[in-house]
């Protein structure tokens, strides 16, 4: 059985990186054990979201051992 995708799946530890979007977290899946990346972002506006997408789109079809592999994305308000 499946669990559905949300942030209380993941442990989020250790801040590892900065970026244009937001920050990116060292982070355990806590149902797999697998160690993640879990990348915390600020949308403040709608050209934003846009470009989160395309990136999204990008990753979820890259397969390297030099790139994270994409597991999923959710949307989590903070209003």
């Amino acid at each position: 059985m499946s669990l559905p995708l949300s942030a209380r799946r993941y442990e989020k530890k250790e801040l590892v990186g900065r970026g244009a979007y937001g920050v990116v977290y060292r982070g355990r899946d806590t149902v797999t054990g697998r160690i993640v990346a879990i990348k915390i972002l600020n949308l403040d506006y709608e050209e934003d979201f846009s470009d989160m997408q395309r990136e999204i789109n990008l990753l979820s079809q890259l397969h390297s051992p030099h790139i994270a592999q994409y597991y999923g994305s959710f949307i989590e308000s903070s209003r």
